[in-house]
């Protein structure tokens, strides 16, 4: 059902961090090239997961001490909360894959009480001098500490809070790298000028802001900057009224959000030149996603997307990852016609689907996406205790919420669906497939009967994507459920605009056989 990965800041990004040159690291063996992004054992590529690879990156370039647990969750996973346990898998990975173990440790050591350290002979060699960011093509953000333009401590601690709240926002956006709070807090006192904030983290953007009081009301100034240019990409000016500092924080982050939030996707995707992306399956996974939530939903980008993904899948076969979100276009593409063989599509979202499954049954992204591409083929009974899974491994899973509630649509389990639904939504409010969820949350509140609320809801999806023809076939069917036939059928010719080829048969596929047959019986699909 739905567009762009979630959380591939979290599962997927490979940035070189603070690496200023693009690196041959030769061990044992072995070879890691950082311009590549590839480990191998003589001449053969070795797969690993990309934390894997960040693990080994880490511990290589910090040789000459020891590494804490905590640098390394807060380098690779960037600040964002993972268990203990999911580090010692990856140190586990990464020893199996350059041929060590946890009882040789010949080139990875375990300082028990602290942390890890690599012990391999090594050599380093420069190949190419200084790399930058923009020739990764990889987004990497801070969010500096907002400037405060007043004596009230409650201010500064409100500007604090929504620093806090923004960075975590924003890690969810796709193809980012966003540098942890901790990191970004070090610059409180003094602030820092861009150059220097580029000198220290290699970021590629940093997101500045200023709060101050106006008589009654607060001022919130925003600017996202390329560090590289120094010039501003974006800025924005917010006002409130300073009622409740409380009150007020929820609005003003999820206003900032959803302003920024297209800015940030827009950025990743024009920084992944295509001839870059043929690179390596990781660049082929990040073009596949970002190119649906740029340039929308049609036949042709739906065929470029998976043209990508099985280039991916060429490189690297066992990217659980990429299988499972090739399911899930797959299967999306069949549900709403923008696949010309549906019914071999149906078999290879299965296909695609076992293979991630048999990869990879625990990553609760894995199990997001599977689940939704499962559902989206009518394998409910399959589908629902993966998502069931996906949400218990990571309660923050946004879209395997909203897939557990649009499944839970198909069971007749009214209640269940909305408030699934509207939790995932509320998880990730700035995410780009909200008009694609709030579509079929529409479709869930007028079979519970709140017609006012669907139509509402209906509306808000078709302002969230214009370009996307779903949220405007839903309108029409909750306008024609609530007897609004001259709007559904404005609807449907809107939604006809953006996808001239749209015919009963999508609609029938979509909706089912009672929906099809209402909006025909009242000329709504004349």
């Amino acid at each position: 059902m739905y567009n762009l990965p979630e959380r591939l800041s979290k599962t997927l990004i490979i940035c070189p961090g603070n690496l200023k040159a693009s690196m041959l690291y030769t061990f044992a063996d072995h070879s890691l090239d950082t311009e590549l992004l590839e480990l191998r054992h003589g001449e053969q590529l070795i797969a690993v997961e990309p934390q894997v690879y960040q693990v080994l990156l880490y511990l290589i370039q910090h040789r000459d001490q020891a590494v804490s647990k905590d640098q390394l969750l807060d380098h690779v996973w960037a600040g964002r909360i993972v268990s203990e346990a999911t580090l010692t898998n990856c140190i586990k990975l990464a020893r199996q894959a350059i041929g060590d173990s946890g009882e040789q440790q010949s080139l990875i050591r375990t300082v028990r009480g602290h942390g890890y350290r690599f012990v391999g002979d090594l050599q380093a060699d420069d190949q190419n001098g200084t790399a930058d960011l923009a020739l990764e093509g990889l987004v990497s953000i801070v969010i500096l500490p907002f400037q405060v333009f007043s004596d009230n401590p409650e201010l500064a601690f409100f500007a604090d809070a929504l620093v806090e709240d923004l960075t975590t926002i924003i890690a969810r956006v796709s193809g980012l790298q966003v540098i942890s709070r901790s990191s970004a807090f070090s610059y409180k006192q003094q602030p820092p000028s861009i150059a220097q904030v580029r000198e220290d983290l290699d970021v590629s953007h940093a997101i500045e802001g200023s709060v101050r009081t106006l008589g009654k009301r607060i001022r919130i100034n925003l600017q996202l900057i390329d560090v590289t240019t120094q010039a501003h990409v974006w800025a924005h000016r917010f006002d409130s009224e300073e009622d409740s500092l409380e009150n007020i924080e929820d609005e003003i982050i999820q206003s900032v959000a959803r302003l920024l939030e297209p800015q940030l996707t827009r950025l990743s995707f024009q920084r992944l030149p295509r001839h870059q992306a043929n690179r390596d399956a990781h660049r082929n996974f990040l073009y596949a996603g970002g190119l649906l939530a740029t340039k929308g939903w049609h036949e042709d980008t739906f065929l470029e997307a998976d043209k990508a993904l099985q280039q991916c899948l060429e490189i690297d076969p066992d990217y659980a990852l990429a299988h499972a979100y090739r399911a899930l276009l797959l299967g999306l593409g069949h549900r709403v016609g923008l696949l010309a063989n549906r019914e071999a599509a149906i078999n290879q979202c299965l296909a695609c689907s076992d293979a991630a499954l048999q990869l990879d049954d625990m990553n609760s992204v894995v199990l997001g996406f599977v689940g939704c591409a499962l559902a989206d083929i009518g394998h409910i009974d399959r589908a629902m205790p993966l998502l069931r899974k996906a949400v218990e491994q990571d309660p923050s899973n946004a879209q395997a919420w909203v897939a557990l509630g649009a499944a839970e649509i198909c069971n007749q389990n009214l209640s269940n669906a909305i408030k699934y639904m509207r939790k995932g939504m509320r998880i990730s409010p700035l995410d780009n497939r909200l008009a694609v969820w709030g579509s079929f949350l529409a479709i869930g509140l007028m079979m519970n009967n709140e017609a006012e609320a669907a139509v509402d809801e209906a509306q808000l999806a078709c302002q969230r994507d214009t370009k996307n023809y779903l949220p405007q076939v839903t309108l029409a069917v909750v306008l024609t459920a609530a007897n609004s036939l001259d709007a559904a059928k404005k609807a449907i010719a809107d939604a006809r605009s953006i996808r001239p080829l749209l015919g009963d048969a999508d609609i029938q596929t979509l909706f089912g056989d009672q929906v099809l047959s209402l909006m025909q019986k009242t000329g709504v699909l004349g």
